[in-house]
């Protein structure tokens, strides 16, 4: 959180300038780590207790503007159908003939 803070502060002080894409990167990666952290955190596999891993999922998804109960959902759909470009959510694809 302090890092994505912290880049988030140096790039709306870099905004407008060079400098500004560099830290854009960095601050993307860092709220990338937020996508991973909530797919693990789906698995269940961060904390012991599944009420954990269901809160500090939900907080992951506040921050990233990624709601839990949708990526929930459209992630069993990827296990649930891998592959299928007609039933996996997570594929990013152009269903128009």
């Amino acid at each position: 959180m302090g890092a994505i803070g912290a880049t988030g502060t140096l790039l709306w002080l870099t905004w407008g300038t060079w400098w500004a894409l560099p830290v854009f990167l960095v601050h993307g990666t860092f709220l990338n780590f937020f996508t991973r952290g909530s797919n693990e955190l789906s698995h269940g596999t961060v904390f012991r207790t599944r009420w954990l891993n269901e809160w500090v999922g939900r907080i992951f998804g506040f921050i990233v503007f990624y709601p839990r109960t949708f990526d929930q959902v459209q992630h069993m759909a990827h296990h649930r159908h891998t592959q299928d470009w007609t039933r996996d959510g997570e594929l990013a694809r152009d269903l128009t003939p």
